[in-house]
């Protein structure tokens, strides 16, 4: 009985010293992903600004010769070409950027979304089964990223599968899918491009042709 207590109250300290860890990586990376999502933010804008500097002169002299008798035509052809140059900048931003920050980027939404998830009982990644998928990362940097933040070593009991790059970043993409049975956590680079580039849509309208989203 007392080996069992001994097992039980070491057992007890291991899940303790888990959840701190969970919990403390959760309360670092907090500001560090508000910052490099604002960080991100204005690397947009600026690129943006790049693109309406080219193209102000032309947009101009189009609409002065269009806009009385094919107002239609010229918006859709505006709307299609606001929609390209958004995508564009978007894409050299991100294949522009240091792979180390998006790795670094990667593991901080991670870590936050794990400990939203589990709120620092890691346990059930150990006893439950686990589907794991990931893009863009070595083996070697996803184990340290699971060693970093889920404090784990020891992963065989757990489906691993590498996946090819699927979109327009390429090798950029990084991407990590954590599977559980009633809980699934997906980080992505595309997708995270995705969700600021939605965020400043309208903005990024205006500023190219003087002209709000709504009104396209």
């Amino acid at each position: 009985m007392e080996e069992l207590s001994s097992t039980a109250k070491l057992d007890k300290q291991i899940f303790d010293d888990a959840r701190r860890k969970a919990e403390k990586i959760q309360k670092n990376t907090e500001t560090e992903i508000a910052a490099t999502k604002e960080k991100w933010g204005s690397k947009l804008k600026e690129a943006m600004s790049k693109e309406q500097a080219k193209f102000s002169a032309q947009v101009t002299a189009f609409k002065a010769e269009t806009d009385a008798r094919l107002a239609l035509d010229k918006r859709r052809i505006q709307w299609k070409k606001t929609e390209e140059d958004i995508q564009t900048a978007s894409v050299n931003f991100v294949c522009g950027t240091a792979r180390e920050k998006l790795l670094n980027y990667t593991e901080a939404v991670f870590a936050q979304r794990v400990g939203h998830c589990f709120q620092g009982d890691l346990s059930v990644l150990k006893t439950s089964p686990v589907s794991l998928s990931y893009t863009g990362i070595s083996r070697v940097e996803l184990d340290a990223l699971l060693e970093k933040v889920l404090n784990l070593s020891d992963y065989s009991h757990w489906d691993i599968t590498e996946l090819a790059p699927r979109s327009c970043f390429g090798d950029r993409d990084l991407r990590v899918v954590l599977d559980l049975s009633d809980v699934s956590i997906t980080v992505s680079i595309a997708a995270e491009a995705a969700e600021m580039l939605l965020d400043r849509r309208t903005e990024l309208v205006s500023a190219l042709f003087g002209r709000s989203l709504n009104e396209q």
